[in-house]
């Protein structure tokens, strides 16, 4: 860093280890810096957008992912972190917008099939939720929270035994979870006929 005191990406790699150091404010500095020197420095804005994050700063961070999408739109890391950002803020439509494109770029990835699930229901798009989190669970059979998250899109798509059946497909996987009770009642409620 002596020899190149101006250098971005030292400068990013020295606010890594200051990071790491557990020294986030120094780190900060660092990556100030290095934007100073490079605005548009993907990897520093990144960088920077999880320190945030992880400080507290919701709107920082996704103002730090947002600018390294504006250069560098394919950039899934960038994507991923603002759209878990927005789904923790409860930003759906915005949610969407980043789900939407991220899988564009990743049409398999389950985790995201079943947040935009989500993020449709809550947008009031049941059928979509419905389509989303059945190949959400198509392509992960076992991810247990895409097939509770299916009883839910089903349920409000008017669909009971749809419903009741996502939730004992949840209870066969994760019997002794702690929403197994939950969705017990909810199965039985919604098809009665099935507990017979």
């Amino acid at each position: 860093l002596a020899a190149r005191p101006n250098d971005p990406e030292l400068l990013t790699d020295r606010a890594g280890a200051l990071a790491t150091a557990g020294d986030s404010d120094a780190a900060l500095a660092e990556l100030a810096a290095a934007l100073a020197r490079a605005p548009d420095h993907p990897l520093a804005h990144r960088f920077r957008a999880m320190i945030r994050r992880d400080r507290g700063d919701r709107a920082g961070a996704i103002a730090d992912a947002t600018e390294v999408l504006a250069h560098h739109p394919e950039d899934l890391e960038a994507r991923r972190l603002r759209m878990s950002l927005r789904l923790d803020g409860k930003e759906w439509a915005a949610a969407l917008e980043d789900l939407d494109a991220y899988l564009q770029q990743r049409p398999d990835d389950a985790v995201a099939l079943a947040n935009r699930g989500v993020a449709r229901l809550e947008l009031g798009d049941a059928a979509g939720a419905v389509a989303d989190q059945e190949a959400a669970v198509r392509h992960n059979p076992g991810f247990i929270s895409a097939h509770a998250n299916l009883g839910h899109a089903r349920r409000a798509a008017g669909d009971a035994r749809g419903a009741a059946a996502a939730f004992r497909a949840f209870l066969r996987l994760a019997p002794d979870d702690a929403r197994a009770d939950e969705y017990r009642r909810l199965a039985d409620a919604l098809d009665p006929e099935a507990v017979r």
